[in-house]
């Protein structure tokens, strides 16, 4: 069998065209027996997947009863996509398998159609979505060799079970949490390493009594884990709005917060995510008693300092509220900072801002370590 078919071309030399048709039953013919070996090695060789036992889940109580799928949108674009290859596939192979029919008509659209939606796709993860989400981290690699070590027969740790997809199909296209759980809901104090985590104060509790002496009220943004995140505010007398399109980044939470806060009547507000840990009191009292005094000055914007380090939370006034929500839904806080610089202070505290944004077991697991134990 040829594995090139050739022609002649108008200068009479000898040129490839295309690989040999016959080459499309070799291919189908693999396939399927690929198929069988992996079904067969799954079934009879391959032991039951195993995992390190996660020390920093405490967030299994407050996972919804039913989990939303993906958005009408998402599901649109993969079916499109979808049946627009197939088609593909279909006008390309059945008129050479003897089949014939006006296949060049629905060949020429189902390409058209295939490349807007990945356009579409592109636009949509690229600046409405959390783009960085999809990149591996070093947890996935560090993983990923260890089961590739595993799969050799060698001796290696046991991996993290990932959140939604392993470090192969983040590498292909995907969308995880970094952390594997809900941050809202970890513990706070975090519990000594090695402790099994226990009913109590979170990260979302912890921040909103933090705030509330500090605060006429507490607006709490949610996305999908609203049915959770929305038993812990109420208990702790905050209020909750939903972020319909959570999708779309932590600008557009950012904008839904501010937009609460003003339609009930307040002029200012202090703002955090979820994952920074509160400060103190005596910081927290600092940066208000601070903030009233930048106000008289010409200052929009107060934030904590300590040893270079900014963190949160942030407190700003009605105009640079008015500068988050006049802009797009695909900035970002800090870049619309870095463009009234001049409006912003940085207040010296004594709480350590090193533990701000906690973004992976090991950032958690980290903390835990150095934190005194929690006291019950």
């Amino acid at each position: 069998m040829r594995i090139f078919t050739w022609a002649t071309s108008p200068w009479g030399q000898s040129v490839p065209t295309h690989i040999a048709w016959g080459l499309i039953w070799v291919a189908f013919i693999a396939g399927l027996f690929f198929m069988i070996v992996h079904s067969l090695y799954l079934i009879v060789v391959k032991p039951p997947k195993r995992f390190a036992e996660r020390k920093a889940d405490a967030s299994v109580a407050g996972i919804p009863e039913r989990v939303p799928r993906h958005s009408l949108a998402a599901r649109m674009f993969h079916w499109i996509m979808a049946a627009s290859m197939f088609t593909l596939l279909f006008t390309a192979f059945l008129p050479k398998v003897g089949i014939q029919f006006n296949w060049v008509l629905y060949h020429w659209i189902a390409g058209c159609v295939l490349t807007v939606s990945i356009l579409y796709h592109i636009v949509h993860a690229t600046f409405f979505m959390d783009f960085w989400s999809i990149w591996p981290d070093k947890t996935d690699v560090r993983d990923a060799m260890n089961r590739m070590r595993k799969f050799f027969g060698k001796e290696a740790p046991l991996p993290s079970k990932f959140a939604k997809y392993p470090l192969e199909n983040k590498m292909y296209h995907g969308e995880s949490s970094r952390m594997g759980t809900d941050k809202a809901m970890l513990p706070w104090p975090p519990p000594p390493p090695g402790a099994e985590p226990q009913p109590g104060p979170t990260l979302l509790s912890a921040a909103i009594l933090a705030f509330e002496p500090f605060a006429r009220l507490v607006v709490v943004v949610a996305g999908s884990n609203s049915q959770a995140v929305g038993v812990t505010a109420g208990a702790c007398g905050a209020y909750v709005v939903r972020n319909p399109s959570p999708q779309r980044g932590q600008f557009s939470s950012l904008q839904i917060g501010l937009s609460e806060a003003l339609s009930r009547g307040c002029d200012s507000a202090m703002v955090t995510p979820v994952d920074c840990p509160p400060l103190s009191a005596n910081s927290l009292e600092r940066l208000c008693a601070s903030f009233q005094r930048a106000l008289a000055q010409g200052i929009w914007a107060v934030a904590p300092e300590n040893d270079g380090k900014h963190g949160h939370p942030l407190l700003v006034s009605r105009e640079m509220i008015a500068q988050f929500l006049d802009a797009p839904v695909t900035a970002n806080a800090r870049e619309i900072l870095h463009a009234h610089a001049q409006r912003v202070a940085y207040v010296s505290v004594p709480d350590n801002l090193e533990k701000s944004g906690l973004n992976t077991p090991e950032d958690y697991e980290s903390l835990a370590a150095k934190s005194p134990p929690a006291v019950p």
